[in-house]
């Protein structure tokens, strides 16, 4: 049973990280279609990224203070709904704010799923948490051929289409949530009691300070070239849409197999080997 838990937190990681693989290639169409300058195309990612990553601790805090699994179901709907109404939209400050929502929705998943794969993840931790987090991965990867082909059925006003997974997934993980907290109160127990036996265990501020500067340049290149990947190739190569989002997507599910992989090899050798 936890086992089909984890894979449908890594699901719903998936599909809410779709939206943000759509992104690039939807908005370097946009870019195209209402020839928008560079400077206000970039506006454009920054506000997803300040709502999806920077709030995100917000969402944390509060995961770790209340009980919140809700926000799995509300947190995934939310951002499909945002890249939903990304084509139907009007003016280019209207496109701003649904694209800030559709962040929070990504933002509100991650904490209360990364949490729950946690608790339920059992003594293989590391291949536990590389499962859950490949599903992101793969969603960021699948998210510019999805966009792709979104695009080829009826450009940007199609972008309703990707409310099928959406919804789908959000109705699984609604179903899913008293299984989820059974899930999590077994796997409290069981951490609390591995708690008590450790006599050493700390946080080290200056490790987690540390961790935090190298995500931080490794999502600034990583964001860099997911956006920038599909502007290079189709405004200054000429080149077409697809080839671009064929080009980004191998470059993310790459990604996702490092996950993997990464996973297997911490569990085996392990932070002291």
């Amino acid at each position: 049973m936890q086992k089909r838990i984890l894979y449908l937190l890594s699901l719903g990681h998936l599909v809410t990280d779709i939206n943000q693989g759509l992104l690039p290639i939807f908005l370097s169409v946009y870019k195209e279609q209402v020839s928008l300058t560079f400077t206000a195309a970039s506006i454009i990612p920054a506000l997803s990224t300040i709502s999806s990553s920077v709030i995100q601790p917000l969402f944390g805090y509060l995961s770790d203070r209340y009980q919140l699994r809700w926000l799995l179901p509300a947190g995934c709907l939310l951002a499909g709904l945002g890249m939903a109404v990304f084509g139907l939209v009007p003016n280019y400050y209207l496109l701003t704010a649904i694209v800030f929502i559709s962040g929070l929705g990504v933002a509100a998943y991650h904490p209360e799923a990364s949490k729950s794969a946690h608790y339920i993840s059992g003594p293989l931790q590391a291949s536990s948490m590389a499962v859950f987090s490949v599903g992101g991965n793969l969603g960021f990867g699948l998210g510019p051929i999805i966009a792709s082909l979104i695009l080829s059925h009826g450009g940007l006003k199609s972008s309703w289409l990707i409310l099928f997974p959406t919804v789908l997934t959000v109705a699984l993980l609604a179903h899913t949530m008293p299984a989820i907290g059974r899930a999590m109160a077994a796997g409290q127990r069981a951490t609390a009691a591995g708690r008590q036996k450790e006599n050493d265990s700390h946080t080290s501020l200056a490790a987690i300070t540390l961790l935090v500067l190298v995500v931080i340049m490794r999502s600034w290149l990583h964001t860099g070239l997911t956006y920038y990947i599909p502007f290079y190739y189709q405004h200054y190569l000429h080149g077409e849409a697809a080839f671009a989002s064929t080009m980004l997507s191998i470059f993310l599910i790459a990604g996702a197999v490092g996950t993997l992989v990464g996973g297997r090899l911490a569990d085996y050798w392990g932070p002291k080997k």
